[in-house]
């Protein structure tokens, strides 16, 4: 008969199990163990495990076997090692490691969803004789909450049959389902790869690498006319001789910041990276005792090239440079070779470099182009969420002429509405579509 359990006042799952081996094992009977569930939890199975071993044990009885399977979406979720938790079984019922086993089912795009427990005799010789045992029929998982270990167990519903039909129907279905759904050994292999990735990755931080130095941010742009295309393509015009080409617009560092490395070099020798980083999908990742020692060095060196490059970008030492700027785009403009008028060229450039010099975190970033991603294997959505918006933010504030993606979110951002974005990122991607039918002609 179906029976209730776990709720207040009454037995739990894991009781019924206890009793009903007992009560369907004689002296020096020899029993196997069988889990069939959906979920389960390490606690639950080191406990369950004991728990019927201790009661074969009150009745004369032996464990000769304990075998768990488990729908194999819940078993790829297990980070612990299959290898430990069978070592710990055998610790718990003195079984050997080939007497315990855990076995993955799939069901192709279906939910392995049953729970059922079973407690095997071997089959008699003896012609007639059938199995003994006991099956239970369950709606409980092979977790705590399910066996009646928790304070808040769910209420499940059980049933005990002792009879050998169903005993029998029971090991018919078993090995039906360890022939035809069991999981390949390839598959098994990669989930241990997988494992063993997260092992070798917790024990580390990923870096991501900025792309940019420091004169990037600073640098004078200007927006050439076809005249001025033309000038520059022409060999030898000492007009352009510190500018860079950078398709129809050119450009150059008036007050090379890099210089502040030349009397203190940057923070990591050249070598250090190749040599104590590898390279993923992820970032660099690099072993935690080296991801600390990079960032003492950081907290503790980027300091003074910050103080160097306020000094550098104060008004004092800037006003030469903005009457060299004025002189070179007064002929520039005189000769028809940029677009821009002249007062906003030049409070453009200004205000870039006001707002860089003020803002630190993307002053190091420049410095030291490696930014450690924030816990990308355990961390809070939430503190990832934060962190890339708070750096999204910078990139878009330091930018001149915003284009494509980063000016949609540049106006959803001003104008706090999300809606306007998805509206935007409908257009973008229409755009995105027509481009790439364009390159694909």
């Amino acid at each position: 008969m179906p029976h209730l359990v776990n709720d207040t006042n009454q037995n739990t799952l894991l009781d019924y199990l206890e009793n009903a081996t007992k009560e369907t094992t004689g002296r020096n009977g020899k029993r196997t163990f069988y889990a069939v569930t959906c979920y389960f939890d390490s606690e639950a199975v080191k406990t369950l495990a004991n728990n019927i071993n201790n009661a074969l044990n009150e009745v004369q009885g032996q464990l000769i076997g304990f075998y768990v399977f488990v729908d194999i979406r819940d078993w790829f979720k297990y980070r612990g090692s299959k290898d430990e938790l069978i070592q710990n079984i055998c610790e718990l019922t003195q079984l050997a490691e080939n007497a315990i086993d855990f076995i993955p089912i799939n069901f192709r795009n279906r939910l392995f969803h049953a729970k059922s427990y079973a407690l095997v005799a071997r089959k008699s010789r003896k012609q007639n004789r059938r199995r003994k045992g006991f099956v239970a029929t369950t709606s409980g998982n092979l977790t705590k909450r399910g066996l009646g270990l928790d304070d808040e167990s769910n209420i499940e519903f059980v049933e005990i049959a002792n009879n050998p039909t169903s005993i029998e129907e029971f090991i018919t279905i078993i090995e039906d389902i360890e022939k035809n759904n069991t999981v390949s050994e390839e598959l098994l292999a990669n989930h241990d790869n997988f494992l063993l990735a997260l092992q070798i990755f917790s024990a580390g931080s990923f870096y991501h690498k900025w792309e940019g130095n420091l004169s990037n941010e600073v640098r004078f742009k200007l927006t050439l006319t076809n005249p001025g295309i033309k000038a520059f393509q022409a060999k030898n015009n000492p007009l352009f001789a510190n500018y860079k080409n950078d398709s129809k617009s050119i450009s150059r560092d008036p007050i090379n910041l890099q210089r502040v490395f030349n009397d203190k070099p940057k923070p990591f020798p050249k070598r250090f990276w190749a040599t104590y980083s590898i390279d993923t999908l992820l970032g660099r990742w690099v072993p935690i005792d080296i991801a600390y020692l990079v960032d003492d060095v950081l907290k503790n060196s980027v300091q003074p090239y910050i103080e160097e490059i306020k000094s550098i970008t104060n008004s004092e030492n800037l006003r030469g440079k903005i009457q060299e700027i004025k002189r070179e785009v007064d002929e520039f403009k005189q000769n028809g070779y940029i677009k821009e008028e002249y007062d906003d060229i030049i409070h453009a450039w200004l205000d870039r470099i006001k707002k860089f010099r003020d803002n630190e975190e993307l002053i190091t970033l420049r410095i030291h182009n490696y930014e450690k991603v924030p816990e990308i294997l355990d961390s809070s959505t939430r503190r990832l969420i934060l962190k890339t918006f708070s750096q999204l933010r910078n990139q878009i504030n330091m930018g001149s002429q915003l284009r494509g993606l980063k000016a949609r979110i540049d106006r959803a951002i001003t104008n706090d509405r999300y809606d306007i974005f998805e509206q935007e990122l409908e257009t973008l991607y229409k755009e995105a579509v027509e481009t790439i039918k364009k390159h694909s002609q």
